[in-house]
Formats: structure tokens, sequence, C-alpha cells
């Protein structure tokens, strides 16, 4: 999805309705992070959003690397290049590269942050549910107004295309968040399971995979038991 996303959202843009379009690149982040949430909230497990976190970079890396040899070739005069595709596209891709994986790696983090609030709050399911929902909803918005922002500019022009095309943005989160709203429903006992875990400490995220075995190894022996098995 994240490699689609790069491709597809210079590709097409669905037309909807007068002043309501949704792009392709729109499309595959929207799916990624839905799924992203769907299975940190299925298995209830943060080393999930490690390996999550781990994929974005490397697929940023791959595209960075794509688009540099891609443009050392089309700047070679010896390449043949039938359709005349400039290579300035690729290289002005790479800081725009670089710009989708921090926000996207930040985005995961700010909604892990939020749903670790909300679970404080000690909320009904479908309170904690609503919230869950509306931070989602809300942080896919965030992405199209600040990914554009900071990529061309705070400038008249670039404001108005923004926020001229907010309604698809919102139609995207929305529709995306249908599958959230079915886990909450129809599996609501994992849920609420989720809910009453315990709260997530970010020192886990941090932490190597080596560190949290010696630490729960420690920890059983402590209590007298064997080796856990992570």
């Amino acid at each position: 999805m994240l490699l689609l996303s790069g491709f597809l959202g210079n590709a097409y843009a669905l037309n909807l309705a007068p002043g309501l379009s949704v792009s392709g690149g729109n499309l595959c982040y929207g799916a990624f992070m839905m799924t992203s949430v769907l299975f940190f909230l299925l298995e209830r497990d943060v080393f999930i959003l490690r390996r999550v976190i781990r994929l974005v970079v490397v697929v940023d890396l791959f595209n960075i690397a794509f688009s540099f040899l891609a443009s050392t070739a089309l700047s070679d005069p010896a390449a043949t290049n039938p359709h005349a595709t400039p290579a300035a596209l690729f290289q002005q891709s790479i800081p725009l590269i670089v710009l989708g994986g921090v926000l996207i790696v930040s985005e995961l983090f700010g909604l892990l942050f939020w749903f670790e609030r909300v679970k404080r709050w000690r909320l009904s399911a479908p309170l904690a549910g609503a919230a869950y929902l509306a931070g989602f909803v809300a942080m896919l918005c965030l992405d199209g107004i600040v990914f554009p922002l900071v990529a061309f500019g705070v400038s008249p022009e670039i404001v108005a295309a923004v926020f001229g095309g907010l309604g698809g943005k919102v139609l995207t989160a929305a529709a995306f968040s249908l599958p959230l709203v079915a886990f909450m429903t129809f599996w609501r006992r994992q849920f609420v399971d989720y809910l009453e875990a315990d709260v997530f400490t970010w020192r886990v995220l941090l932490a190597t995979s080596r560190d949290l075995i010696r630490e729960l190894t420690e920890n059983d022996r402590a209590r007298g038991g064997g080796l856990v098995r992570p």
C-alpha cells in the first residue's frame, strides 16, 4: 500500500461530485492506516507497531533509492526515454518521500498516544469507541492538510486547494473508519479486553527486543518462575 500510494497519488483522482475528489494516494494511505490500527487493536501487541514503523522506514528507503536511480538513469544521455519522462520529476520526489515517511510515523505515534489517553479515562466501550473513531478520522484529515502545506508551502493557492478538497479527505477517512466500527461492534469482547488491558508504557516501544526479553526473564526469576517465552 505504501509503495503504491506514492505512484497512484500522481496517477489518478476520483471525482465523486463537484468539488469532491479523492486521489489514489489518499486511498492507499487510508487503507494502510486502517490496517495498522486494526492489527494493533486485534492483537493488542505493541510489538506490531514497532514492526509497522520499521516497515515504513524500509519502504521509504526503497522509494528514495528507486527515485535516485530513476533520476540518474534518465539524466544519462545514453538512456532510452521514449516517453520523455523528466529526471527532475524523480529528483523532486525524494524530499516528499522523506516527509511522507516522517508524517506516517508521527501519525502512528499520535494515534497510539490518543488511544492510550482514552483508555486511561475508563470510559464505557461505546464512548471509548466513538473517541477512537474521532481520533482516527481527525488524524487522516490532518495528514491531508499538513502534507501539502509543508511540502509546497503556505500560499493562497495551496491553502485554497487543500481546504477546497477537504470534503474528499473527510469522506475517505470516514469510509476507512467503517472496518473499525465493525470490529468494535462484532468483536466487542476483544475491544473491551483491549480497553481493560494495562496502559501502555512508551519505554516498551523504544527499548530493544533483547532488553525486553532480558527484563522479562529477570522479572520471572524474581517471582520464582522459569524462562518466559516472548
